[in-house]
């Protein structure tokens, strides 16, 4: 089994968590301050995939719905701490009726990956599986899967493909404060550009006259740029800068397009100081 320890901060508490399957959609929402350890196994391996073309493999029409073994036989599965880790049992949970989601085990102590979503009430498994979410929506996928058709071992005759993951919604509020914290990095070091690109430019334009060669300039102007202090990166701009800076979305696209830098030489822009200057911070193509 590959290793997939790696436990993600404790701030990172995803409330839902969608799951993909051949029969349709349901989402589970998590219980974190009953069961943080458990909630944080299960978004955490969702997050990453682990989850993905695994199945159900164990279906007991009635009674439950048994999947997150990768192997597909109910004795795989792992956890995010390398580990089997211990139960979460609490006295405000109970396996109450269908759609509770808890934990499989092979006794106490003993959760890796596989869980369990109930058709029914089954109280007699309370305080012996750690409960950790409810079905948020598609409660109608879980009968469908609850009803498919079993061999004698409770293996669904054919396979119902699962994955999980979190609702793109979610995951762009969480990632938002994230991404904001880099643009305005990726900012400053468009400023840093400009600035270069102020001190740069005027030896350019006065060292070559009417650019006889573009190719000449193109390579004498990347030589001169990267001597300048202000650059430690000519692959500074990234998609971060070009979603988060419309004002910079210009400068950004001649980075990115490293063979065309020069451009506007070929349109026989006059090769003054200040117009390449102002044709470059303006964005002229």
């Amino acid at each position: 089994m590959a290793n997939i320890t790696g436990i993600p901060d404790k701030l990172w508490q995803p409330s839902i968590i969608t799951i993909d399957t051949s029969l349709g959609e349901f989402s589970i929402e998590l219980y974190w301050k009953h069961a943080p350890n458990t909630c944080r196994n299960f978004a955490e391996l969702s997050r990453r995939g682990y989850y993905n073309n695994t199945v159900f493999h164990r279906i007991i029409s009635d009674f439950m719905i048994q999947g997150g073994d990768p192997t597909g036989t109910g004795r795989g599965g792992n956890s995010i701490y390398g580990k089997e880790f211990v139960d979460e049992i609490h006295p405000d949970l109970r396996h109450s009726g269908a759609g509770i989601i808890s934990m499989a085990n092979s006794g106490p102590n003993t959760n890796l990956s596989q869980f369990f979503i109930t058709l029914s009430p089954t109280q007699h498994l309370d305080g012996k599986h750690t409960i950790f979410g409810r079905v948020y929506s598609g409660m109608g996928v879980i009968k469908r899967l609850g009803n498919v058709d079993t061999n004698r071992d409770d293996r669904p005759i054919e396979e119902n493909i699962m994955a999980a993951r979190e609702p793109v919604k979610r995951i762009i509020q969480q990632v938002r404060p994230i991404l904001s914290v880099d643009r305005e990095e990726a900012r400053q070091r468009v400023i840093n550009l400009y600035k270069a690109w102020h001190r740069t430019a005027p030896f350019i334009v006065e060292k070559f006259d009417i650019p006889k060669s573009v190719p000449q300039v193109r390579q004498k102007l990347k030589e001169e740029f990267l001597k300048n202090k202000d650059v430690s990166d000519v692959r500074v701009i990234d998609m971060l800068v070009i979603k988060g800076q419309m004002e910079l979305k210009e400068t950004t696209k001649i980075w990115k397009q490293k063979g065309h830098i020069m451009r506007y030489w070929q349109e026989s822009i006059e090769p003054k100081s200040n117009d390449f200057l102002s044709k470059f911070m303006s964005g002229h193509n």
